[in-house]
């Protein structure tokens, strides 16, 4: 409950391990409606299972996040498609940068999250990494 009124933390660090699922799923319900935090650490949380879909839905709400870093969390197209609905839905996101690398994530994945940036006409996002999963090649220069 405290992060979600929180208004000095900027950057948060719960890496490695220390998510499971419940602990996911109290983080989203505080991203949405926490509007000082900028840049938040999850990788190496492959206990985040369901938990992981539900922080991607708490981005449809979210306007403060700019980095969000979800590196090797054992995430899948599914959850690639829970991320993409958000940065379709959320017209005032403010997140510049994705870190999905180490992820389950094929080229169908890479290429939902390119539809969502262009169906979106997203502005901020600049870049979404991708390295270490099993993309072969992307359309868009901003989804790497």
């Amino acid at each position: 409950k405290a992060l979600g009124t929180n208004s000095c933390i900027t950057k948060l660090r719960v890496r490695t391990g220390v998510l499971d699922r419940d602990g996911a799923s109290l983080l989203a319900q505080a991203l949405r409606t926490n509007t000082a935090l900028k840049d938040i650490d999850m990788s190496f949380n492959e206990m985040m299972g369901t938990g992981a879909a539900e922080i991607a839905r708490a981005l449809k709400e979210n306007r403060s996040l700019e980095v969000v870093d979800l590196s090797y969390c054992d995430i899948n197209d599914d959850t690639v498609n829970e991320i993409a609905l958000a940065l379709q839905e959320n017209k005032e996101t403010a997140l510049m940068m994705i870190d999905l690398s180490g992820n389950n994530i094929t080229d169908a994945g890479a290429e939902r999250l390119v539809q969502a940036l262009n169906e979106s006409k997203n502005q901020t996002i600049l870049d979404i990494n991708l390295r270490g999963c099993s993309v072969s090649s992307c359309s868009d220069k901003r989804v790497r």
